[in-house]
């Protein structure tokens, strides 16, 4: 029996790794013979657009216009390839390029792309090009044309390969509809027809979309209007896409909040240290300056709330330079540390350089206590990191609110009405779930404003901030939360020069006879609502550690009004 085990597992072995090798021979196969069969064909078809007169050689709905397609797909031996077909016209540098060109012609040749491209696996696909030149048999003459050149950008401004460009216009004699993609700057060039009203619209897959707007009953004055190509010149215009995001959004009441606060005074906070001490309010390294160690950590006591419903935000308040790093780091345990793997807390292990950490992802089964770990590093042995505080903040209940009628919109706009409104981008009026949740799928990165619509609600705190400032390519949860309406409200947002909340600071606001302090929690708000009249003498002052102090007079509040203070830091 023992021989026939050992023998089976050599057997197994030998030819699973042959079956391996085989099946690898065959894929190499079928995608060598498919690249074999995609040369031939663009081979083929370049060839048979060279036979064709210069004047016969252009695209449908292009410019050159002719009446080869610009897309199209045929099927070799089960495998379908798709055709690609750009022909353009090029203005060549050597007799001047637009206006300086010396025979005032831009159109000096055309240049041929034939492209195939086929499906490899499940998702990937393959492709092969060619380009040719076809220059006339006698002197350039001129067909009427100028170039175009259109600037992609992503939201830094940084220039944007791969988008899709689409130039259209069918106002002239001939229709034109070519589109072409941004280079590695960013850039599509276009040589068209003289002509006005071009439009553009430039997005690609996964992300936003931009362009010019045509003047309409419903949009009278666009921000962009279409853009002309004049005769030998060249005309540029600029756009703005990035990948889209979502936006999970929770309306929620009963909100009730935790906190721990390490304000570093002493020791007493400490379940381990090495090689950092306290002075007052801070947080060093050991040695003193010019001998400063260069790295030194403190595990802080657990925390363990008596009641848990999500973990929510961590606040560092640190100082540090070029030569210092201070990194917050996650475990469980009060005397052997665990790390939280960065699977339940990303970029747990590397640890956390900004100065707000979101713990609202952590599974509170699984982790239903913490022990925040501080590590200072120098490079600099005159220099050290101070750490002010700590402050971890987590949810202990809340209740959903089902069936909330909201409205979310953007603050980018397309154009302004006939009474100079604004025509924003976009907005979206929708019901929250029996949860009292609502996924916003693929929206533009921009600045979203939310209300709400179902009558006897007002918005006590957005966590977020509203308006809320959603960045490209991500995933983020707002949760709404909402109390009984109340006639005249005040709610004040409190963050530092970053637009980062700053929980933990104290709010006061003030008038004769009227007077409420509340200290911000982790989404940095605070809700004034009860006794607040409508009033123009009212007064708010906002005071946090670390920050300079900030006093604003002569408030008027009718309604529900909403401020945001800035604190510089101190």
């Amino acid at each position: 029996m023992v021989e026939a085990v050992i023998v089976s597992a050599l057997v197994l072995v030998v030819f699973g790794g042959l079956l391996v090798g085989i099946d690898y021979s065959l894929k190499l196969i079928i995608e060598s013979r498919a690249k074999i069969t995609a040369v031939a064909l663009v081979n083929e078809r370049m060839e048979a657009i060279r036979a064709l007169s210069y004047n016969e050689v252009g695209t449908v709905l292009g410019f050159p216009a002719g009446d080869i397609p610009q897309n199209g797909s045929t099927t070799v031996n089960g495998l379908t390839y798709y055709e690609r077909v750009l022909i353009d016209f090029v203005d060549a540098p050597e007799d001047g390029e637009a206006g300086a060109d010396s025979n005032a012609v831009v159109t000096d040749y055309k240049r041929i792309k034939v492209e195939y491209s086929w499906q490899v696996g499940t998702n990937a696909t393959d492709t092969v090009s060619v380009v040719s030149n076809i220059v006339p048999r006698s002197i350039e003459t001129s067909a009427g044309g100028g170039s175009l050149r259109v600037n992609v950008f992503d939201a830094n401004v940084q220039p944007l390969s791969g988008a899709s460009v689409r130039l259209f216009n069918d106002t002239g004699t001939t229709t034109y509809d070519v589109s072409r993609t941004s280079d590695a700057t960013g850039q599509a060039l276009f040589i068209a027809p003289a002509n006005a009203d071009y439009e553009i619209t430039v997005t690609g897959i996964g992300y936003s979309t931009d362009g010019t707007y045509e003047a309409t009953t419903t949009n009278p004055n666009p921000t962009t209007l279409p853009v002309a190509i004049l005769e030998n010149d060249v005309s540029t215009m600029n756009f703005f896409i990035d990948e889209l995001s979502d936006i999970d959004i929770r309306t929620i009441s009963g909100v009730t909040t935790g906190n721990v606060l390490e304000p570093f005074d002493d020791t007493t906070g400490f379940a381990s240290s090495s090689e950092v001490v306290v002075t007052p309010g801070e947080l060093i390294l050991s040695g003193g300056a010019g001998s400063y160690v260069a790295t030194g950590t403190v595990y802080l006591n657990e925390i363990v709330p008596t009641a848990l419903d999500t973990w929510d935000l961590a606040f560092i308040t640190a100082s540090s330079s070029a030569s210092t790093s201070v990194r917050t780091r996650f475990y469980t345990g009060t005397s052997t540390f665990t790390l939280v793997p960065d699977i339940y807390l990303p970029g747990n292990a590397a640890g956390f350089t900004s100065d707000t950490i979101n713990l609202s992802a952590l599974d509170v089964i699984a982790y239903d206590r913490l022990t925040p770990s501080v590590e200072l590093s120098t490079i600099d042995p005159n220099v050290t990191p101070e750490v002010l505080s700590i402050d971890v903040y987590y949810i202990k209940s809340e209740t959903p609110l089902p069936n909330i009628d909201l409205t979310i919109t953007g603050a980018k706009t397309i154009g302004t009405n006939a009474s100079s409104a604004p025509i924003y981008k976009y907005t979206n009026s929708f019901t929250t779930d029996g949860t009292g949740d609502e996924l916003l799928s693929d929206l533009e990165w921009d600045s979203y404003t939310v209300t709400v619509d179902t009558a006897g609600y007002d918005i006590e705190r957005v966590c977020g901030g509203n308006p809320y400032v959603l960045e490209p390519g991500v995933t983020d949860s707002l949760d709404v939360q909402l109390v009984a309406n109340a006639a005249h409200t005040l709610r004040v947002e409190v963050v530092d020069a970053d637009g980062d909340a700053i929980a933990g600071a104290t709010v006061d606001l003030t008038r004769s006879g009227f007077s409420e302090s509340l200290d911000t929690g982790a989404c940095g708000q605070v809700f004034f609502n009860s006794g607040v009249s409508s009033n123009t003498d009212y007064t708010l002052s906002v005071d946090a550690a670390g920050f300079s102090n900030d006093t604003t007079t002569d408030i008027e509040i009718d309604g529900d009004e909403v401020i945001k203070v800035t604190l510089a830091t101190s």
